[in-house]
């Protein structure tokens, strides 16, 4: 599984226009990146659990002498670990689990990012309900061009004074 960094962005986008439609929504993606992210951790265990088990055997094989040694290395704990950390099949587990280990940690932070996502949806509608109903209503017309013409009549009103000094 591999994780999209472009996908994700575009899912936490929030189109306040259309706001029922991104609530009905919301619980799919988050479920589907919580899918992924449980995906993502289940191979993350079983890479981990491969791991130990490779690096167990390697050890095994050094101590009973079947791992090949150069001359006559004395098998000491800090040699073991050594050939253990150095046998190709150890380290190619390990790069498999550490790009695991951070696509998991990318889907726990798109799920934390979902949780705040939905805050989000809540607060706009919150504050949508609010401006629809605390914008004063004129019945003589357009608040916003009579605010307007206000203005523009205190600032004909500033420059005429000024003239007339």
């Amino acid at each position: 599984m591999e994780f999209k960094e472009q996908d994700y962005f575009a899912d936490l986008e929030i189109d306040e226009y259309n706001l029922i439609e991104e609530w009905q929504n919301q619980a799919g993606l988050f479920m589907s990146y919580a899918s992924s992210s449980a995906d993502v951790q289940q191979e993350l265990d079983d890479t981990k659990d491969r791991l130990d088990v490779k690096q167990a055997q390697v050890e095994l094989d050094i101590r009973n002498g079947v791992y090949s040694l150069m001359g006559d290395l004395k098998v000491t704990d800090k040699a073991v670990a050594a050939l253990v950390t150095n046998d190709p099949e150890v380290i190619k587990l390990k790069q498999q689990y550490n790009e695991l280990k951070k696509e998991a940690t990318l889907y726990k932070k798109v799920e934390q990012a979902f949780e705040m996502r939905k805050k989000a949806l809540e607060n706009i509608v919150i504050l949508t309900g609010r401006e629809q109903y605390a914008e004063p209503r004129d019945k003589s017309g357009d608040v916003e061009t009579r605010i307007t013409n206000e203005k523009e009549q205190k600032i004909q009103n500033k420059l005429n004074k000024l003239n007339q000094k």
